[in-house]
């Protein structure tokens, strides 16, 4: 690996560990110098453990502004990350959303909010309720989707009574020619 690299990463302010784990994520220094100074906010999407605080701390020490649309992505995203983990809440009002950024970052024009939010919603980072107004991470709507699928699944599925169970269990061993232990057929009855 190139020592070069290694200390320019040192320079972001990252201690070894997290450099050898960043580069155990990416394959080399150079690959992940070169993510790094194409968009350091990049980490938060792509490395799992890094959040907001340390790639923000990296892109300061990187010199880049606060009101850096690269900046401003990965702040809305790591909102929305944020209020998911904390308090369950795979979705904001997209109003408050807006609120909270320009709080956090006042000097922000609002051409540059527009272009973060349909930034993020063109790469598919997140998705947008019209009716709704709600706005959310498009990894957590999938993963709500699925859930929502497998229930219905498991709520459509036919059931069995435990007779039927037992139908079952002498079906599978007439037919296998495999006879079930008392602990077997107990944990199928379970």
């Amino acid at each position: 690996m190139d020592r070069n690299a290694y200390i320019e990463l040192y320079n972001y302010g990252l201690t070894a560990h997290m450099v050898q784990k960043l580069c155990d994520s990416y394959g080399s220094a150079d690959t992940l110098v070169k993510k790094i100074k194409e968009n350091p906010y990049l980490l938060i999407y792509e490395v799992k453990g890094i959040g907001w605080i340390k790639a923000d701390a990296i892109a300061q020490n990187m010199g880049i502004g606060r009101t850096d649309v690269r900046r401003v992505s990965a702040f809305i995203y790591y909102l929305l990350q944020t209020d998911a983990e904390n308090n369950g809440n795979t979705y904001v009002e997209f109003d408050d959303l807006v609120a909270t950024v320009k709080a956090e970052i006042p000097e922000l024009p609002d051409k540059d909010i527009r272009f973060c939010f349909v930034d993020l919603l063109n790469k598919g980072v997140l998705y947008f309720n019209k009716e709704t107004r709600y706005m959310g991470l498009m990894e957590y709507r999938k993963i709500e989707e699925e859930i929502a699928f497998e229930l219905y699944r498991i709520s459509s599925a036919k059931t069995y009574s435990i007779s039927d169970v037992e139908s079952a269990i002498n079906y599978c061993q007439k037919k296998t020619g495999y006879t079930y232990s008392q602990k077997q057929i107990d944990a199928i009855n379970t």
